[in-house]
């Protein structure tokens, strides 16, 4: 059985679903895993340093896309039976941001899987320690936007053979 989510659906970065394959497929993708991101705290900081300086305006396309990954749309969480939510932490102080979900103490793995796969849930968002959390965030952004722009990573990608790409199933799929 294969599973997945869709992640953080529509932020600025180079991995957005509604960014790299457009609203409808984002759905289709939604709604064939049944998981989605509804809440991301990955641009926490830097929204809020936009929203202290009264800048919203001058990126307000970016602007948008960072409340959408923090809050993602109502319309496309409709589509998926489990929706998360996170820090997107990169570092030990970014830990914090995290989904409340009411329910006893898990007594057995049916408890815990019966909590993770609630529909129930408040997200719960942590800002803390502003300033050094905005320079190294920021580094690590940089630093992973580059990877992924220029292929900097170690690891083989996966290229589909011709046959896959052209058989009934896979045109079916896509």
């Amino acid at each position: 059985n294969l599973h997945g989510i869709v992640p953080h659906p529509y932020t600025p970065g180079l991995t957005s679903a509604v960014r790299n394959c457009g609203e409808e497929r984002a759905h289709v993708a939604i709604e064939a895993f049944g998981m989605v991101e509804k809440h991301n705290c990955a641009l926490a900081t830097l929204q809020l340093l936009l929203e202290k300086l009264h800048i919203t305006w001058a990126a307000a396309w970016k602007y948008k896309q960072m409340l959408q990954t923090m809050n993602a749309p109502d319309a496309i969480c409709q589509r998926a039976s489990i929706c998360t939510g996170g820090s997107d932490a990169h570092h030990p102080w970014e830990v914090g941001d995290y989904m409340d979900i009411p329910t006893d103490a898990p007594q057995n793995t049916a408890d815990a899987i019966s909590c993770i796969s609630s529909a129930q849930g408040t997200f719960v968002e942590m800002r803390s320690r502003f300033l050094p959390g905005l320079i190294v965030s920021t580094g690590t952004v940089i630093s992973e936007w580059m990877i992924k722009t220029f292929k900097l990573y170690n690891t083989k990608q996966y290229v589909p053979s011709p046959q896959l790409l052209h058989s009934e199933r896979a045109t079916e799929t896509v």
